[in-house]
Parts: structure tokens; C-alpha cells; sequence
């Protein structure tokens, strides 16, 4: 009797202790399955699943700690695959894309007949989804959706198929994959984003009117007040973009009235005073934008404004100080956003064309005066001009526009230096490059043919070289092309160029495309050579090396119609790249001394020259210190005031190059070799 009561005790304390044993791993479960629960909750009110808050994350790392216990401890509990799948999906969640990848596959070669398989399946395929892997998602979701049996799984598969298109652009694929899924999907959220790739899509594609049903359509599922004032401003930018004036104003004064208070409603403002605007409704417009200046300032929708009424400035009124006033003071209010890159790009147009336009005024002027006293005594002289970077203002956009050829960089600033008739030929070279480049910044940049086909004109009515002119004709032509279709009169300035320009790169250019035989230039050793070099001399990490092989070319190839060039990139490297105009200083000068007939030569020798007699000032102001008396003297035979050879008062322009850098809309016409 004392043997069967001790075997009942030992059976019942071993049944006691499994059952701890399994209660323990059953409560690190269900933990497990809380902290989990508790994130997907969270992440669902969000609606935003690209963006995962602290609190979410918390909750999800909670997850994986928790079920790693269950792995730990527990590897023989019913439970590892469910602990498995949720330690997967909150990697996943928290974008922890390769170590879901793992997990993933590990669940699915450890527990192949789990009842998990299947989602775990498409989680592996949202995975590679998510790591670009296109072509391998794109496999397991078409195997998916033909063989899974579980409904909700193959339209969800569908969704991520869809998703796979969208992310290779695919836009076709992809519309018709949404559509084909859209309606079948429980998951909101997926319905919504949806939705919304359809309307994004169709906007793409121009076809508005879908696009904003669309639109409409995840507006109006969602829960997430974010998701549905973003649909509802997409709505109404789809009927602006179809030209429903009308109706684009209604839907965003609506917006405005239902979100007054959201921290984006200034966007809509925003598009309500652009749509006005559209419609013709110029006063209305005007006024909206300053309400969004003064209601929301320092967002982006204030930077939308201020560029909005800069633009009106500029391009109705001729106002440019206005519009200038405006831009600059759209750069106050964020710094983010595609409006503020807008901004930026204008205001350096602007202060391009106000600096372009007074040069040409200056030049001009100078020139008339120095025909008017020409005309008077030939040894007249008038005030002239010397050319040098202007200070402060002009030094900013003279950096962005530093690829410009050299002359049409120079600004004007005037001096005590003298010139006569003589100078004539250089004053209208210099005028010429100043109307190029302000003709260029109206076509490519203002995109407006007929200024630029005005200052092209304006160029063959001056007295000016062959390369001038002939880049002025290919201009035209390109304008007759482009814009204005008037093939004959584009062939007849091919036709010139190529009779009376042969010799330079437009007219061959012009020739190849009248079908004419072209004499091309043969392409010898050092011209391979020093083209390889020019397309590092503006990059300043690479500048010690392109000096030294600047000097091996030289070196090199002693004979070469390039020496004075190459001669001359050494020298602005010095200057412009190590800020050494002493070492700039000895090449220009050996430069002068060797090939004194070059146009580099001609280039460097104001330079040279200025430092010399700033060495001579200098000198002077020595023994002056040293001889009051002298130094009266000294300041009234003073005639020529020279820059410090460090100034940045002057810099001599880099080398002009064969083939000139242009921003992408300017690659468009070409003015050499490279579009032959």
C-alpha cells in the first residue's frame, strides 16, 4: 500500500511539473504575442507604414526579444514556427529587411508542413520586394497567386505584384495589376496606397479625369486624417491639370474648410491661388499668396508663394528688382522642398540677366563714346572700362557660371585707364560674348526664342570674328528649328555656315547635316592628349595631378600649337585651384615670353602687368615711407590703380574649352563636334 501511494506522489509531482514546465512556455507565448498585437495595432492607426514611430518600434523589438526566449528555451514547444513568423514580420516592420530574409527562410526549411507556409511564402516575397530584388519577387508572387488556395493570401500577392511593377516602372503592368486587385483587398491600407498609386499613375500617363477619381477613392477609405488631406489635394491637382478650373477651386476651398487647422493647409492655399492664377483670375491669385506669406510663414508653402509672386514679377511685369526682393526672401522661409531648388536656380538666372544687361549697357556706351571722340580728334581719349570680376554681389553667380567662355564672364568696372579707337576691335569682342551668353540664358534657361533671337541679330549687326558669327547663324537656326518649324530658313543658314564658315566647328556641323562632305581636322597624338586633360582642370581634387601632367605635356610635346594653351591651364590652376598667384605669375610670364602671339598671351598680359606695377606701387610706397616729400609726388603721377595679384577683384576665366559645359537644357544645341 506504501508502494503504490509513493509511485502516485512521484506521478503527480512530474505531472505537476510539466505543467509549470508548459505554463511557462504558454505565458512567454502569449507575451510574445501581446507586445506584437499591441505594434500591429499602432502601426494600423498610423496607416503609414513607411514610417515607423519609437513607440511601434519599441513594441516590435519587445517581439523579438520575447519570442527568441521561445526559441532559446523552448525549441520543442508547438509554438517556435508562430514565434518564428512574428520575430520575421517585425523585422520586417522596423525595415530590417535581411535579417527577416533569415528568419523567413528559416521557418520555411525547418517547418515545412507548418500552417504558416503559406503567408511565410509571401513575407519571403515581400522581402525580396524590399531588398530590389525584382525578379525573384516577382517569381514567387506569380507562383503564389496560381497556387495558393487561400483567397486573402493570393490578393494580397496580387497587391506586391502590383507594388513590383511600380518599383521597376512598369506603369502599364503595374495600373492593371492595381485594378485587377483593388476591390478584392480587406486590407485597408492597401486598398488606400492603392488607390493612390493608380491616381499617381494615371496623372503620369495624362489621363487627369482618372486620376482624380482615384484620388477621390482614397480619400474617401481611409481613416488617417494625413493620408486623406494629401488624396484630397491630389484630387483637386488632378482637375487643375485637366484644366477643370472650376472644380479644381471647389475641391481645395472644401480641403481648406475641413482641414483649417492641419499643418499642411497652407498647400492647399497654395494650389487654390496657382489654380486662380490658371484661370485668369490674376487679382485673386495675388491676393491668396500674400494671405499664405503672412497666415503661414517659415514653410514651404510660403516659399511657393514668395516664388510664385517673384515669377509674376519677372516674367508679366519686367519688374526684376521686385522679383529679386521676392526670391530672396523665399530662401527665408525653409530650406527643403522642390520650390526651394526652384528658388535657388532663378535667383541666379535673375542676377545672370541683370548682370549681362548692364554690362552690354556699360559697353555699349563706351563704345559710342569712344566713336564720338574718335570722330572728334583721333587722339582722343575716353574714360574705358577694365575688365575684372565685380566684388561681392557678382562673385556669387560668377562661380556658378563659371564654365562660361572667358570674355562673356568678364564684368565692368571702371578706372583711370585710358583708351582709344584703337581698342575698338577688343570692346566689341568683349560686347559680343555679353550678348551670347544673356542670348543663351533666354533660350535655355528663361526659354524665350524670341529674346534670344533678337541678341543672335544684334550679333551679326556688329563687328565681330568668324566664330562669333558663325556660332550666332547655327544659334538662328536652331531657333527657325525648334521652335518657330521653319525648315527653309533653317537649311539657308546651314548654308551659309557651311559656304562662308567652313573652317569653324558650327559649319561643320552645318555641312554633315546638309548632307555635305565634311573636311574633318585630323586627330593627332597631343590633341588626344591635352583633350583627356581638360576635363579635370575644374575639379580641384584632381588638381596636382593635372598640373603634373600639364608639365609632361609640355614636356612632351614641345612643337604642339597647344603649348600656349596648356601653358595657360597651368597658370589658372595655380591660381584658381592653390591660390598661388605668385607660381601663376611666373608661368603667365613665361607664357608671354615664349609665345608672345598667342590669344593666351594676349589673355595674361593685363594680368602680368598689373602685378608688375603693384610691384612697382608698392616699391614706391616704400620709399615714400622712407621720403615724405616724395610720396605727394608719387599720388599725382599715379595714373594706373593694378589689383594685389591675390585679389579677387580679378581672375582670369579657365581655359575656353572645345566643348563648352552647359546645364542639360543647354546640351540642345550644339556648338561643336559632339551632336555631329
Amino acid at each position: 500500500m506504501l508502494k503504490w501511494s509513493k509511485i502516485l506522489t512521484i506521478l503527480f509531482l512530474l505531472s505537476l511539473l510539466i505543467g509549470l514546465n508548459s505554463c511557462a512556455y504558454y505565458n512567454t507565448f502569449y507575451n510574445t504575442k501581446k507586445y506584437f498585437n499591441d505594434a500591429m495595432k499602432t502601426l494600423k492607426n498610423e496607416e503609414e507604414t513607411e514610417k515607423v514611430s519609437s513607440n511601434v518600434r519599441n513594441e516590435f523589438n519587445k517581439t523579438v526579444k520575447q519570442a527568441s526566449k521561445v526559441l532559446q528555451f523552448y525549441p520543442d514547444s508547438k509554438y517556435v514556427d508562430d514565434s518564428l513568423l512574428m520575430i520575421g514580420q517585425s523585422f520586417f516592420y522596423m525595415h530590417d529587411y535581411h535579417k527577416a530574409n533569415r528568419t523567413f527562410n528559416e521557418l520555411l526549411e525547418n517547418f515545412p508542413t507548418s500552417e504558416f507556409v503559406p503567408q511565410t511564402k509571401l513575407w519571403l516575397a515581400k522581402t525580396q520586394l524590399m531588398l530590389k530584388n525584382y525578379d525573384q519577387a516577382e517569381v514567387k508572387l506569380k507562383v503564389i497567386i496560381e497556387k495558393e488556395k487561400k483567397k486573402n493570401i493570393r490578393n494580397e500577392a496580387r497587391y506586391w505584384l502590383a507594388e513590383c511593377n511600380y518599383a521597376q516602372e512598369k506603369w502599364a503592368q503595374a495600373g492593371k495589376t492595381y485594378r485587377d486587385g483593388v476591390n478584392q483587398l480587406k486590407d485597408r491600407r492597401l486598398k488606400v496606397k492603392s488607390y493612390l498609386r493608380l491616381g499617381e499613375i494615371n496623372g503620369q500617363l495624362g489621363k487627369y479625369e482618372s486620376s482624380a477619381e482615384f484620388y477621390q477613392d482614397a480619400s474617401e477609405t481611409t481613416k488617417d486624417a494625413n493620408v486623406q488631406f494629401d488624396a484630397m489635394l491630389q484630387f483637386g491637382k488632378a482637375f487643375k491639370q485637366a484644366k477643370d478650373y472650376d472644380r479644381a477651386a471647389r475641391i481645395f476651398l472644401n480641403l481648406i474648410d475641413k482641414f483649417y487647422s492641419h499643418k499642411e493647409v497652407g498647400s492647399a492655399k497654395l494650389e487654390l491661388a496657382r489654380t486662380y492664377y490658371a484661370k485668369g483670375e490674376r487679382e485673386n491669385a495675388l491676393e491668396w499668396y500674400k494671405v499664405i506669406i503672412e497666415d503661414h510663414p517659415r514653410t514651404e508653402a510660403a516659399v511657393g508663394a514668395y516664388l510664385e509672386l517673384g515669377m509674376y514679377e519677372e516674367t508679366v511685369r519686367f519688374d526684376y528688382d521686385k522679383a529679386q526682393e521676392h526670391y530672396t526672401k523665399a530662401k527665408t522661409q525653409s530650406s527643403t522642398g522642390e520650390a526651394v531648388i526652384e528658388v535657388g536656380k532663378r535667383l541666379e538666372d535673375l542676377k545672370l540677366l541683370i548682370k549681362y544687361q548692364k554690362q552690354i549697357a556699360q559697353l555699349n556706351a563706351q563704345i559710342a563714346s569712344v566713336i564720338a571722340n574718335a570722330d572728334a580728334a583721333d587722339s582722343s581719349a575716353v574714360d574705358s572700362v577694365e575688365f575684372a570680376e565685380e566684388k561681392n554681389e557678382d562673385a556669387e553667380f560668377d562661380r556658378v557660371d563659371s564654365n562660361r567662355p572667358a570674355k562673356s564672364r568678364r564684368s565692368i568696372k571702371k578706372n583711370q585707364k585710358r583708351l582709344t579707337a584703337a581698342d575698338l576691335d577688343s570692346l566689341n569682342s568683349v560686347l559680343v560674348d555679353q550678348k551670347v551668353a544673356l542670348a543663351e540664358l533666354f533660350l535655355f534657361q528663361y526659354e524665350k526664342p524670341d529674346s534670344a533671337f533678337v541678341q543672335y541679330l544684334d550679333i551679326l549687326g556688329t563687328e565681330t570674328g568668324d566664330a562669333q558669327r558663325a556660332l550666332a547663324f547655327f544659334a538662328l537656326a536652331y531657333i527657325f528649328d525648334e521652335y518657330d518649324k521653319k525648315i527653309t530658313m533653317r537649311d539657308s543658314l546651314y548654308h551659309i555656315l557651311a559656304k562662308n564658315y567652313a573652317g569653324t566647328t558650327q559649319g561643320r556641323a552645318a555641312a554633315k547635316r546638309l548632307g555635305l562632305q565634311v573636311n574633318r581636322v585630323e586627330i593627332t597624338a597631343d590633341m588626344q592628349r591635352f583633350q583627356a586633360l581638360e576635363d579635370r582642370l575644374f575639379h580641384e581634387k584632381q588638381a596636382q595631378e593635372t598640373l603634373h601632367n600639364l608639365e609632361k605635356f609640355i614636356h612632351d610635346f614641345p612643337d604642339t600649337e597647344l603649348q600656349p594653351k596648356a601653358m595657360y591651364s597651368m597658370g589658372w590652376i595655380y591660381e584658381t585651384h592653390f591660390k598661388k598667384p605668385e607660381k601663376a605669375y611666373d608661368v603667365y610670364k613665361d607664357l608671354i615670353e615664349k609665345h608672345p602671339n598667342s590669344e593666351y598671351a594676349k589673355n595674361v598680359k593685363r594680368r602680368v602687368k598689373g602685378v608688375e606695377d603693384k610691384q612697382r606701387e608698392d616699391e614706391q610706397a616704400k620709399k615714400a615711407a622712407e621720403n615724405p616729400e616724395a610720396k605727394a609726388k608719387e599720388a599725382d603721377d599715379k595714373k594706373i590703380i593694378s589689383p594685389k595679384p591675390n585679389s579677387d577683384d580679378e581672375k582670369l576665366p579657365p581655359p575656353p574649352r572645345d566643348k563648352r559645359r552647359r546645364s542639360k537644357k543647354r546640351t540642345t544645341v550644339p556648338d561643336s563636334d559632339r551632336d555631329i
